[in-house]
């Protein structure tokens, strides 16, 4: 058994690896920035961290703490992030002891304004970030890099995390379409994301710190679909059309990134780590079952 401290436990990927940690028999800790996040945390047989990202060392403290730290959730810029993951590195140099970071697909984010791409990556397929997403990219190695300070570090690189009515596209295309009456993708459509059900995702946090090569990247993928099948599928469970709009109106509607990284983009990765050394199986429900027939119903009214 380890004890397990999780930045984010009361987030969307967060709240289900502590369900999944604690299944498993480890002790977590979970950071706690109001009394509100510390009493959700005890309901949940959580121990709360009273702290905040903004305040460093009250997130270094407690991953001195612990055995393992898992940073599933992020602060208000790339700034604070970096800040907080810089004071665990020196909390945790020369101790051997686990700090998994997550990361996320963007950052190989190609801005095709929805054309398709034949580009796949995996861990190791050397890239160049779009310039919104290039402080990500250093800071992933940066935190790689921190295996040779006798950290036991390791990226977590999702792409589209969905299921259990969460994501971080998904609700917000639901509710573009639901107040809007047409559920949209960019220019053709054509572009793909991996993506994976937040159960299998969590199980492989855990899996992680069974067997925890330093310095590794993961890229923990299920499947991918394109931005046209996902509004298609958005649609006929709102019962509206699903259109395709310029990349000019999409950016005047989301902003950039969301529509330049994301819902424009291709970003496809392939896992060869995830399910060849840490024998991992997805087997959530598929992403466009999933939001015609599965959690995502609940949001369709």
């Amino acid at each position: 058994m380890m004890s397990v401290f999780v930045i984010g436990a009361t987030g969307y990927i967060g709240a289900v690896v502590v369900e999944k940690l604690l299944a498993a028999g480890h002790r977590v800790v979970g950071l706690a920035r109001t009394s509100d996040a510390a009493s959700e945390l005890l309901r949940r047989r959580v121990t709360p961290h009273a702290g905040d990202l903004e305040d460093p060392r009250t997130v270094a403290s407690a991953a001195r703490a612990s055995n393992a730290t898992i940073f599933s959730a992020h602060g208000k810029s790339y700034a604070v992030d970096r800040a907080a993951f810089r004071a665990i590195l020196d909390a945790l140099e020369g101790s051997e002891k686990y700090f998994v970071y997550t990361s996320g697909a963007a950052i190989f984010s190609d801005r095709a304004a929805g054309e398709p791409s034949d580009m796949v990556y995996d861990e190791d397929t050397p890239f160049v970030s779009p310039p919104s997403q290039a402080e990500r990219a250093r800071d992933d190695d940066e935190i790689a890099a921190a295996a040779a300070r006798g950290v036991r570090a390791m990226i977590m690189r999702p792409g589209l995390v969905y299921g259990r009515n969460g994501s971080i596209q998904v609700p917000r295309l639901i509710s573009h379409a639901r107040s809007s009456g047409i559920s949209r993708f960019i220019g053709r459509g054509q572009n793909r994301w991996t993506n994976v059900y937040v159960d299998d995702l969590a199980d492989l946090y855990v899996k992680l710190l069974a067997r925890p090569p330093a310095g590794t990247v993961i890229h923990p993928c299920a499947g991918e679909a394109t931005m046209q099948d996902v509004a298609a599928s958005i649609g006929r469970s709102l019962g509206v059309p699903s259109e395709s709009w310029t990349i000019e109106q999409a950016v005047t509607a989301w902003g950039d990134i969301f529509a330049q990284d994301a819902i424009g983009s291709n970003c496809r990765m392939i896992g060869t780590r995830s399910r060849a050394y840490y024998d991992w199986t997805p087997t959530g429900p598929d992403l466009l079952w999933e939001l015609e027939h599965g959690s995502y119903r609940g949001q369709q009214s």
